[in-house]
């Protein structure tokens, strides 16, 4: 018995597999699947299921349509690294026409570790050498699995034995309909099982869901979609740390280079100075407070002579603060300008702030968290090791006491 654990991208994480004896079922394999988000989905590593230990990694290049993925990784595997078999170590793969791996040959002595003959619908004829059954991507080069005798595609679970799918077609259900895909039903829809329309010493599937490859005719006419550029991959890396919209909206200007200053409206400032706490500790609203009370009841304890400094004064002054959730990877560490004023008993103030945005990483200036820092130095090293084109730019408000409507 063999149990598999998918994402919720489909993607398959875990496989466990179970021998039964003595009347029990026992655990014989249980591995962690990892695979590359960014690659496509391509499998990278395998892991113990129970220490973690690494059991075997991948590398992947062009496959047959000399591309990362327009063949579905069909030959693009281009060597496995075995930590836990016989022969251990890195080999290389090759291949024949159709994209099935035909031999794994060792990096460090050039010698031949595995061989793999297959039937006319991939069924394993022999396997040979040290490492040939610990390489499970063989035939199409997809995962192969001994126990069920399975080759498994990324959509659909093929058998070589039975030369056919294990599910149906999901474009193919309809007989006497017309799939864009292959042409008339006679061959998709009255076949919803069958595997490259019954030939595949000609034509090779990509995915288990797409249309048979003629081997001749590799490429299609098609061009292959485009790759993500690398700063595009960085922005949406970094934007995946940001919780909260204040953080995304800063970051979104940033990465559109648009520059400028972003003015923050009243009630926005009103939720900067909520979360803004001073060198001292105290909340910027506490600090306020205070000289609100001070202004109003501060004649008590003044000798008679200074009775006036309490109710009277015009004042300005500056505070570094940190300013949390969730201005925290917006602001970070900035300056905020005080002025209060008092008079005859009667308060009045207003904070404002200007702080430029970059995501320049200060290790010792900053309030920041370490995990807030890796995504600063990302953003750093992409600003200006692949000119992303990013702009910094000014972040800047005020509020006036109860002048503000939130």
């Amino acid at each position: 018995r063999v149990d598999w654990t998918y994402d919720a991208l489909g993607r398959r994480v875990r496989q466990v597999r179970y021998v039964w004896t003595n009347g029990t079922r026992q655990v014989v394999e249980d591995l962690k699947l990892v695979s590359d988000p960014v690659m496509f989905g391509r499998p990278i590593a395998e892991l113990n299921g129970t220490n973690g230990a690494l059991v075997r990694s991948y590398v992947w290049g062009l496959d047959l349509s000399e591309t990362l993925d327009g063949a579905g990784g069909v030959g693009g595997l281009l060597w496995v690294r075995l930590n836990t078999s016989p022969a251990s170590g890195v080999h290389f793969v090759t291949y024949d026409g159709n994209g099935n791996v035909w031999t794994l040959v060792s990096a460090s002595t050039g010698t031949e570790t595995a061989r793999y003959e297959y039937g006319p619908f991939g069924e394993p004829l022999r396997l040979t050498g040290a490492a040939a059954g610990w390489n499970p991507f063989r035939f199409s080069t997809k995962r192969s699995e001994d126990a069920t005798g399975l080759v498994l595609y990324e959509y659909r679970a093929y058998s070589p034995a039975l030369g056919r799918w294990l599910s149906r077609d999901p474009l193919g259900e309809q007989p006497g309909s017309f799939s864009l895909r292959s042409g008339p039903a006679s061959l998709v829809g009255a076949q919803p099982y069958a595997f490259v329309l019954n030939a595949p010493v000609f034509r090779y599937d990509v995915l288990g869901l797409v249309p048979p490859m003629e081997v001749p005719w590799w490429p299609p006419k098609c061009d292959p979609p485009p790759l993500p550029s690398p700063c595009d991959v960085a922005a949406h890396l970094i934007r995946s740390f940001l919780s909260t919209p204040q953080e995304k909206a800063a970051w979104d200007r940033y990465v559109s280079g648009t520059g400028g200053t972003w003015k923050l409206s009243c009630s926005e400032m009103r939720s900067v100075l909520s979360a803004a706490r001073a060198a001292n500790g105290m909340t910027v609203l506490d600090m306020i407070e205070a000289e609100r009370r001070r202004c109003e009841y501060g004649f008590l304890g003044y000798p008679n002579s200074d009775w006036w400094k309490s109710h009277w004064w015009m004042s300005q002054r500056k505070e570094v603060v940190a300013v949390g959730a969730p201005w925290e990877c917006a602001l970070g560490n900035v300056e905020l300008t005080i002025y209060t004023a008092c008079e005859c008993n009667k308060f009045f103030y207003s904070v404002c702030l200007k702080d430029r945005y970059d995501f320049d990483p200060k290790w010792l200036e900053t309030h920041r968290s370490w995990f807030g820092e890796f995504y600063v130095t990302v953003v750093w090293a992409a600003q200006n090791a692949l000119k992303c084109g990013w702009r910094p730019y000014q972040i800047t408000g005020c509020y006036h006491g109860a002048l503000c409507t939130f």
